[in-house]
C-alpha cells in the first residue's frame, strides 16, 4: 500500500459508516514552530515543556525552530471543529519516535503508549529508511524529517 492510501481508506470507511471526516484541516495552535508557537501558549506548561525535551532530544535546534515562520500544519482530518484525527503509517513507527514515547508517560494523552511502541519496535528498520537522508529546517542533519515528524 502507497503512503497516503491507507488514509483514503480510513476516510471511505469512516464516510461508510456516516462518519464524516474534513481532509487537510487546519488548527490554529498548531503549526511549524511547534512548542514556540504563540497560539500554543495556553497549552499547560508541562505540555509545552515536554515538546521541547522532546525537540531537543531528537536533535532539533531551537534556535532554527524559532526562525521558522509560524506556518499552520495541516492535519490528516478534522472531526467536527477541534478533533484532531492522524493517521499513522508504517513510516510514522521510527526508531525516533520510539524515543519519544519514552517521555509520554507523564502526560495525560488519547494513544496507546504501549501499543505504539510495539508498533515502532516492529516498524522501525523500514521507518528509519523511509526518507533517511532527508533534512528539516530545524532538524538540519540526515533523517531530520523523521525526528521532526516524530
Amino acid at each position: 500500500m502507497a503512503v497516503g492510501d491507507f488514509a483514503a481508506d480510513v476516510a471511505a470507511r469512516a464516510a461508510s459508516h456516516g462518519v464524516s471526516l474534513v481532509a487537510r484541516g487546519e488548527i490554529a495552535w498548531l503549526s511549524g514552530k511547534g512548542h514556540l508557537n504563540p497560539a500554543a501558549a495556553a497549552a499547560p506548561s508541562e505540555v509545552i515543556n515536554r515538546l521541547r525535551e522532546m525537540h531537543s532530544a531528537l536533535g532539533g535546534r531551537g534556535d532554527l525552530l524559532a526562525s521558522k515562520r509560524p506556518m499552520a500544519c495541516r492535519v490528516d482530518f478534522l472531526l467536527g471543529s477541534q478533533t484532531i484525527v492522524e493517521v499513522d503509517e508504517y513510516q510514522h513507527f521510527s526508531s525516533q519516535r520510539l524515543a519519544t514515547l519514552k517521555l509520554y508517560s507523564q502526560l495525560p494523552n488519547t494513544i496507546d503508549v504501549l501499543l505504539y511502541q510495539r508498533l515502532c519496535e516492529e516498524n522501525k528498520t523500514r521507518a528509519d529508511r523511509y526518507r533517511a537522508t532527508k533534512e528539516a529546517p530545524d532538524f538540519p542533519f540526515p533523517g531530520g524529517r523523521t525526528a521532526q515528524r516524530a
